[in-house]
């Protein structure tokens, strides 16, 4: 039966889309029609985007969590004897301290990415499965709009057989039959079409309104899955600060041009790596933001007299200018609580040279001490604060690895 109304419905359709044949609009109702189309795009790219969030931020904390087991596995020192025996090893041996910090991170990383995963599940209970109840009812409209369609075919297929028929002068027995039968169809039809296009123009705007509010606890509860993963996040990140191993206050181009130039300088002590005269092998460019700076240090003999050349004061300027203050309120997060801030680890660093006190105020000690660092600047040529044996003063930070 409905293949059959297809057909007959088919030729109507060609001439009403090619333009040779009229076809009823209702102006009102396709204003209508207009805005729940466009409301059932949305709702489709609303749940396309909730799944793409959710695996978005699911990937970004398991690549998170990789990425500090990797770092864990650099970190880890590795020891072989001079014979060649026992597994291949690094020089030097990684500080116990710069252990503790990476693993601490490793160890924050994992958690979070399991803490996070249990969040994003919240995303389909809450988000998702809604907006594919709402497509549901959006496809159950579709169907009657289908429908209308359908009877306004029907009805310009009927009004336009009756008119031509009744406008002919000189009908036959037969064709007054047939008159009288197009009649009944037209008023069955135009009663159908009517019933369609009418409910859809009343219940269509009750609809819109009905789904402004189906869609507030949906965007509530989007605004607070997001709220707590960023919270969480930040807590987790702020804990890794609060280990005290990671410098988030010195300038960062800086702290990277002193890193790349203390390992230019032990690459280039590796016969390995040594080439023709000349040659670039093993060199590192530190040419950074538009600077370069060339920072190689020997640690076959000492540096020579501390110059005084550097001031205090201005490298207490420096520190200042390259301090990056921190926003606890960057993210308002009510719950879960903020846990409890940890204790920075001390930050110790050993002694290359002997080094005698040239002022007053200055902390003299002797090779291989281990002094603990209070304050260090970003340039290891500047003054450090530290501590040794209960006293505290200044020494040169070239002094010290």
């Amino acid at each position: 039966k409905g293949i059959v109304k297809s057909v007959n419905r088919l030729p109507h359709n060609i001439r009403t889309k090619t333009g040779l044949g009229e076809s009823t609009r209702d102006y009102k109702y396709e204003e209508i029609a207009s805005a729940f189309d466009a409301l059932q795009k949305d709702a489709y790219k609303l749940h396309d985007e909730a799944r793409k969030f959710r695996k978005s931020v699911s990937d970004l904390f398991l690549h998170g969590a990789n990425f500090a087991e990797i770092l864990v596995e650099i970190y880890s020192p590795v020891n072989a004897d001079d014979r060649g025996e026992g597994p291949v090893t690094r020089h030097p041996q990684t500080s116990s301290q710069a252990m503790k910090a990476v693993q601490e991170y490793a160890t924050q990383s994992k958690e979070l990415q399991e803490t996070i995963a249990a969040e994003l599940d919240a995303i389909d209970d809450y988000v998702v499965r809604p907006v594919d109840d709402l497509i549901s009812v959006t496809k159950s409209i579709a169907k009657t709009i289908k429908k209308r369609d359908h009877k306004r075919s029907d009805y310009d297929r009927y009004r336009k057989s009756y008119k031509k028929l009744k406008e002919k002068k000189d009908r036959s027995s037969t064709e007054e039959k047939n008159l009288s039968k197009l009649e009944d169809q037209v008023d069955q039809a135009t009663a159908l079409f009517d019933q369609y296009n009418d409910a859809l123009k009343e219940q269509l705007p009750a609809f819109f309104e009905y789904c402004g509010e189906f869609m507030d606890p949906i965007t509530y509860n989007f605004y607070n899955i997001q709220m707590r993963i960023y919270g969480i996040f930040y807590q987790s990140m702020e804990q890794i600060v609060s280990l005290g191993y990671f410098d988030f206050e010195s300038d960062i181009l800086e702290r990277y041009r002193e890193k790349i130039g203390d390992m230019q300088s032990h690459l280039e002590s590796l016969d390995t790596l040594k080439g023709k005269r000349g040659s670039s092998a093993g060199r590192l460019t530190t040419n950074v933001g538009g600077g370069s700076r060339s920072n190689t240090r020997s640690d076959s003999k000492s540096p020579g007299p501390v110059s005084r050349g550097y001031s205090r004061n201005a490298d207490k300027e420096l520190r200042s200018s390259y301090n990056i203050s921190s926003n606890p309120k960057l993210f308002p997060v009510a719950t879960p609580p903020r846990p409890p801030v940890k204790p920075k680890l001390a930050n110790y660093v050993t002694a290359l040279y002997d080094y005698e006190a040239q002022a007053d105020g200055d902390l003299s000690f002797k090779k291989n001490d281990r002094i603990e660092v209070i304050e260090r600047t970003a340039d290891t040529n500047g003054w450090w604060t530290g501590r040794l044996n209960g006293k505290t003063g200044l020494f040169p930070g070239n002094y010290v690895e």
